[in-house]
């Protein structure tokens, strides 16, 4: 395991302003993104944490496809018939020229993480005012399939345990 994953100054959030070393529940606070445990690819077992995964899908991304940006930004140069995105480095195309690998890697990293990576639910208030805001049939419809769907009350009754 590597120190950025075990390491409290890294994954712990700072309430203050001392040097005191951080301390929380790593797997309580991340989703237990940083709790090794032995994965099997191809029949090969190796001991890693899934940030580690998560690592290297987005650098695979970033050192094979990303540099295909550039390929894009030209495509789109040349349907537009402009040279250069910009003027500001002479004789390089500008500032936007020389990122567009950093924007298709920004764009992929973000989706990556809102996919796969971080967990969202909403929080209470916000379902219950779309609750509220049901008419009088759907809040109904919904009563009726709350009270029918065994898979919901198996899983509150598990949440509960």
């Amino acid at each position: 395991m590597s120190y950025s994953s075990s390491s409290q100054w890294l994954l712990c959030p700072k309430s203050d302003f001392s040097l005191s070393t951080p301390t929380c529940d790593v797997n309580s606070l991340h989703g237990n993104l940083f709790s090794a445990r032995d994965f099997t690819w191809f029949g090969i077992t190796i001991h890693a944490t899934p940030m580690h995964a998560h690592t290297l899908a987005i650098s695979v991304f970033a050192s094979l496809l990303a540099p295909f940006g550039g390929f894009l930004a030209s495509a789109v140069k040349r349907a537009f018939r402009i040279k250069d995105f910009g003027a500001s480095i002479p004789g390089h195309g500008g500032v936007t020229d020389r990122m567009d690998c950093q924007f298709l890697t920004g764009t992929f990293t973000f989706v990556w993480l809102t996919s796969f990576v971080l967990q969202r639910k909403p929080p209470v208030e916000f379902i219950m005012s779309r609750i509220a805001m049901l008419s009088q049939s759907d809040f109904q419809l919904l009563i009726d399939q709350l009270v029918t769907n065994t898979t919901i009350w198996s899983h509150l009754a598990r949440a509960k345990a």
